[in-house]
């Protein structure tokens, strides 16, 4: 047992990786079983205690935070393959494959130029313009509006983690905040929190683009992000790299 206060977990994510794993887990189950009736099969009656039945789900719906406390107990078993711990072993982030899963602990940082507030009231005619408020302007912004066009918009906020060797590179959806309340993410800015994450990619250039508001916050299609001019409040957030990109599984203390 461990007595973790989970800030962020995204329970889409995670159902689907346990998917994979349960599904792996079974079929190499089953294949362990079909060798070994074969095997058995060449000993006569022996082999009638050899039949192999299908392994039943369970099917007790289980809270969150023990889905993840199994997920969490089934990886450590992909260490050094598919999984890598950052807390427990050395390891070299630099090399750890695409579509890998890590855990990693730091200070977590809201890249400046993102502030919630602000990039509301910058973005808030063209959020009207695109429809996703029924009014608005730059000078107010009316009470509830942030979280009526997090939900529409299912908005992402960035965040980096600084290593020594490469800074780790995120956004967290608005919706797996456990309280549901986004300003959390903000209030998380310089602290020291657990991250489960899946590698993306790793970009070794010399800057490295961490937030396109038109993309990430309005999701304007290409064609749409093309035809708007990028005045200098429209311009993409950059941090210098090497960066490493994921998408955040779960932030915890």
């Amino acid at each position: 047992m461990r007595f973790r206060d989970f800030v962020y977990l995204d329970t889409d994510a995670l159902a689907r990786y346990s998917a994979q794993l349960e599904s792996s887990t079974k079929a190499r189950g089953m294949r362990a079983k079909e060798l070994k009736a074969a095997a058995g099969a060449n000993v006569g009656v022996a082999s009638a205690s050899l039949e192999v039945t299908a392994e039943r789900s369970d099917s007790a719906a289980a809270d969150q935070v023990e889905r993840f406390e199994s997920f969490e107990h089934e990886i450590e078993k992909l260490k050094g393959q598919d999984y890598f711990d950052f807390l427990t072993d050395d390891c070299d982030i630099s090399t750890v494959p695409p579509m890998s899963l890590f855990r990693v602990q730091g200070l977590i940082e809201v890249p400046e130029g993102f502030d919630m507030l602000s990039v509301m009231k910058r973005y808030a005619p063209l959020l009207e313009k695109y429809g996703f408020l029924a009014s608005g302007g730059t000078d107010d912004v009316p009470p509830g509006l942030i979280r009526d066009v997090l939900e529409k918009a299912n908005a992402s906020v960035p965040i980096t983690v600084a290593l020594d060797e490469v800074t780790v590179s995120a956004k967290l959806q608005a919706q797996y905040l456990v309280s549901g309340d986004e300003s959390d993410v903000e209030n998380l800015e310089g602290e020291d929190v657990v991250l489960l994450c899946k590698v993306t990619a790793h970009q070794w250039s010399d800057s490295v683009v961490v937030f396109d508001p038109l993309k990430d916050f309005m999701h304007l299609n290409r064609a749409m992000r093309r035809s708007i001019n990028k005045t200098d409040s429209l311009k993409s957030i950059e941090v210098p790299g090497p960066v490493l990109k994921a998408t955040v599984v779960a932030v915890y203390h």
